[in-house]
């Protein structure tokens, strides 16, 4: 099964799993503190985080043993579920950006999800055209350029709809961007790497406007 479409970003984007194991790692053991007890952020949050982690664990050991394919994309968008609910019960808890609520609890869940977010499109790619499912008329970039720009509008939509402050649309945007270099100079594929900076820039702007 092809893993690399033209919706896949460039190898480097990868390294962000560095940044989100290790902060989601913080944010495990600062949850479990005898602090936290009684928390209701951390009550909020921790059922949607649990499926946003449980997911992002069983794709992993899913695509070594078995493949990127439909129940790939299930996991994938399992997680994705996940990570969107937490942002949504968290929506109504407004800690200063400097607080341990914003860097413990909603940045690395929110990093975790908006990586997901686009990794999710990404997936679809390939199962598509490991399929044969990709459409005649659009072919593996016009599809790229469609996914894309719904990774966009998606993650757009939710950073504004649930204020999910900027670690969420920071990783969308890392995704993006590495999709759009991924295919700089490609031939045949600079629509996509127009509509991939397009759907980045979107989601900037969504983070950076006042609501």
């Amino acid at each position: 099964i092809p893993l690399t479409t033209p919706a896949t970003p460039a190898g480097y984007a990868f390294a962000i799993w560095g940044l989100i194991y290790a902060w989601c790692l913080i944010f495990a053991v600062w949850q479990a503190l005898p602090a936290r007890r009684g928390d209701a952020r951390v009550e909020e949050a921790r059922g949607p985080a649990a499926l946003l982690f449980a997911a992002n664990a069983a794709w992993s050991f899913y695509v070594q043993l078995a493949a990127i394919d439909a129940v790939s994309v299930a996991i994938i968008v399992a997680g994705v579920a996940g990570g969107l609910a937490a942002m949504a019960r968290l929506k109504r808890f407004a800690p200063p950006l400097a607080s341990a609520g914003t860097w413990l609890l909603k940045a690395p869940l929110g990093l975790t999800a908006g990586w997901v977010s686009v990794a999710a499109f990404a997936n679809v790619a390939a199962v598509a055209a490991a399929n044969g499912l990709v459409p005649v008329q659009l072919g593996e970039a016009g599809m790229a350029v469609a996914l894309a720009g719904a990774a966009g509008l998606l993650v757009a939509a939710v950073t504004r709809g649930l204020r999910t402050g900027l670690a969420y649309p920071a990783a969308a945007v890392w995704g993006l961007a590495a999709i759009a270099l991924a295919n700089h100079g490609q031939a045949f594929r600079g629509m996509v790497e127009i509509a991939a900076w397009a759907a980045a820039g979107l989601v900037a702007l969504a983070a950076v406007l006042p609501q």
